[in-house]
């Protein structure tokens, strides 16, 4: 066996053994192992991609965990150092946090000063003295990252030690100094600290490259987005085995462009593989909402599962949502609500809401209108505009508290003001009812036609129904009919009825009666009484077409 003295020395090691794997795992840890180094990812991240979802084969990982061993028992410092990392971390073998301090120890004690300098981080909190020998030590020895790690204990000196770590060369010091100066020191100052986060990402910090890709994509107010620039930065990371270099990259390449890029899939899926729970929330939430196939939606909810049982806040509601709404799996409303209840614990607002929607359902086993209310009131403080809408709703209709009508009203108000379209029509609703507030038809209509833009039916429904009803507006079929088209196209069974009913007396449009029967034929198999009734009078020997649309309910 030939004795290892680099990082790339180890590299080369792990992937003489695990070359020829079909394990997709053993690439994934190949990848977290050689980090920040352009090593081969792309090879091993289309490893782990193609055999992701092929049938389980044997991990050869292990293999090299035992001949990093056997050099370690040799005295060899960098496979301790290694060893020390993959236990501690969980790189290809399972989290062993004792066995890796042991390594570290044995590492330090052999000359090996990273290991004295993990040695020192480990102890710092309960021996700091001590700790701050140690890091001197490695210092000493021409190892100045020492100082980032030391700056976590020497919080009076934090800026001075990654100055100094900054200075003398090392990327991952200078991305640490960046870092710091751009959170702590003066806004005005910015430019001159992304300097260093600019040095960092040209001398190899995948996290640097990210930070500058960022930077380009999301600039400062005032500045000018240059994606193209940001694209560079994230393919240099990529090359260094950056995670959120691979998921940002395919995040950005599906955005991109209307109709998405298989390059843009191909390192979503990459990232997936690598453990990103943002990768992966997004990527199984495309595919199990608008997968083509069982097979795209069965992929979608793994992905989603993934991020889930790893507490990404978003992906457990849309997982909960899945389970609720049936997309890619059977209806499980008790499931559901388990999923809703996890996000609730991690204070995620969506889930709030849809939990306490859940508690006034008739789907859950235990219904809660108080624990609704509650959820509605914790959702809505976060600025949740679901929440916000379901608050008020519970104050309107007495769920869970006593009727308010009033605060029904204020709840609404601050959603409308944050243009939520369903607050902003029960607002309009609202003052065109007098409910809650004094009734203002002008001010009822400022509301509803803010909600009608934003797509919400319901609102173009009534702006149609006040302008053929209203006492306080002159009757006008030909707008009255534009907004009830509007909410007939989204199959609102009372516009279809009203629209329908105008094309039969040729009021604001040509009068048509074959358009009037189809428009009510459409509202009546949705169950409107008043379509069906006019059905009967007036097509009393219905068409076979007319008589399958409606069904039983004419």
């Amino acid at each position: 066996m030939e004795t290892i003295q680099t990082d790339q020395d180890v590299d080369q090691l792990v992937w003489s053994v695990i070359a020829e794997s079909r394990n997709p795992h053993d690439f994934v840890a190949y990848c977290r192992h050689a980090v920040d180094r352009d090593a081969g990812h792309d090879l091993a991240m289309r490893q782990a991609q193609r055999y992701w979802f092929a049938e389980p084969a044997p991990a050869l990982f292990p293999k090299v965990v035992a001949l990093l061993e056997s050099l370690a028992e040799q005295g060899n410092t960098t496979a301790m150092f290694h060893l020390a990392r993959w236990y501690r971390m969980g790189y290809g073998v399972e989290i062993n946090s004792q066995l890796g301090l042991d390594w570290y120890r044995r590492g330090m004690e052999a000359g090996e000063v990273r290991c004295l300098v993990n040695m020192a981080r480990n102890t710092a909190l309960t021996d700091p003295q001590g700790a701050a020998l140690m890091f001197q030590q490695a210092i000493d020895l021409g190892y100045p990252n020492a100082h980032c790690f030391w700056a976590d204990s020497d919080k009076e000196n934090k800026e001075e030690h990654l100055r100094l770590a900054a200075e003398q060369g090392s990327a991952y010091a200078m991305f640490t100094y960046a870092s710091y100066l751009l959170c702590e020191r003066p806004a005005d100052e910015r430019e001159e600290h992304m300097q260093w986060m600019r040095r960092a990402a040209e001398n190899g910090d995948g996290s640097a490259c990210l930070r500058m890709a960022y930077e380009y994509m999301y600039p400062p107010k005032g500045g000018k987005a240059d994606n193209e620039a940001a694209e560079l930065w994230l393919r240099k990371g990529v090359r260094l085995g950056d995670m959120g270099c691979v998921g940002l990259l395919g995040r950005h390449l599906m955005g991109t462009y209307d109709d998405p890029q298989d390059e843009g899939l191909m390192y979503l899926q990459r990232a997936c593989t690598l453990g990103d729970t943002i990768a992966q929330s997004t990527l199984g939430f495309q595919m199990l909402w608008w997968g083509k196939t069982q097979e795209d939606q069965t992929i979608g909810l793994g992905w989603l599962r993934a991020a889930a049982e790893e507490d990404h806040k978003l992906a457990i509601f849309r997982l909960g949502e899945a389970y609720e709404k049936a997309r890619g799996i059977d209806e499980n409303i008790e499931e559901a609500a388990k999923w809703y209840a996890r996000g609730v614990e991690l204070g995620h607002a969506d889930c709030q809401a849809a939990l306490g929607a859940l508690h006034l359902s008739h789907q859950i086993a235990v219904q809660d209108p108080a624990k609704a209310h509650e959820l509605f009131q914790m959702s809505s403080l976060q600025g949740n505009m679901w929440g916000m809408y379901l608050l008020g709703s519970s104050y309107a209709l007495g769920y869970g508290v006593k009727k308010n009508e009033k605060a029904a009203v204020e709840c609404f108000q601050r959603g409308a003001e944050d243009d939520d379209a369903r607050c902003t029509f029960r607002l309009g609703h609202a003052y065109l009812f007098g409910i809650g507030v004094a009734k203002n038809v002008g001010t009822a209509i400022k509301w509803l036609r803010a909600s009608a833009r934003e797509g919400f039916s319901e609102a173009s429904l009534y702006l149609g129904l006040i302008l053929l009803y209203d006492d306080d507006l002159e009757t006008n079929h030909t707008e009255a009919a534009r907004w009830l088209r509007k909410a007939a196209d989204a199959n609102d069974a009372r516009a279809l009825r009203e629209l329908g009913l105008l094309y039969a007396k040729g009021l604001g449009v040509n009068e048509d009666a074959a358009e009037a029967q189809r428009l009510m034929a459409r509202s009546a198999a949705q169950g409107d009484k008043e379509a069906q009734e006019w059905l009967n009078v007036n097509c009393p020997q219905k068409p076979e077409w007319l008589q399958k649309l409606v069904g039983e309910n004419s």
